[in-house]
């Protein structure tokens, strides 16, 4: 089945007949005529036939993201605009470990300059890999006081459990 292939109003019609499931109703942007304003407010019509608002918040984010992949998401946009829909559980995930991965981005970036500006430019390949591959917050939290206030390189690679020189 190709979704660009089949038409958004007959699955909007077949969908609000209760012939095809609302589950597809998050991927009508990718179809023939998803991105047009008269599409979005059919899709609109018949989603709010959704009791569960948690279902029609997330049928709501899902194809806000396909209609971004489409090209057409200024539309939808505008059309799901003032639509009162709870926040997709969905997308809130999605946002949580993107922001979760920026802060880890962050925090590395910053623990290695820390250890460049205090210990010289040349850190060890060692050191480095342990920096980026260290996938806790907390972790390089404790890394980067320890950065920050150890006496000597030495102190920083064992509390960072790298031994030897």
């Amino acid at each position: 089945m190709t979704l660009a292939k089949e038409y958004a109003g007959q699955t909007l019609a077949a969908v609000a007949a209760e012939t095809l499931p609302r589950a597809l109703l998050p991927w009508v942007p990718l179809m023939a005529g998803g991105g047009e304003a008269a599409t979005v407010a059919e899709w609109r019509r018949v989603a709010e036939g959704e009791t569960d608002a948690r279902k029609r918040a997330d049928y709501a984010g899902l194809a806000l993201v396909f209609a971004n992949l489409a090209g057409c998401v200024d539309v939808w946009k505008q059309g799901l605009e003032g639509w009162n829909v709870e926040r997709s559980i969905i997308t809130l995930e999605w946002e949580a470990r993107g922001e979760a991965r920026g802060k880890l981005n962050t925090l590395r970036a910053k623990l290695l300059r820390a250890l460049q500006l205090r210990f010289g430019a040349q850190l060890s390949a060692e050191l480095v890999q342990a920096v980026e591959g260290q996938t806790d917050l907390n972790t390089l939290d404790r890394w980067f006081d320890l950065a920050v206030t150890a006496a000597h390189l030495e102190q920083v690679r064992s509390g960072f459990g790298i031994n030897g020189t």
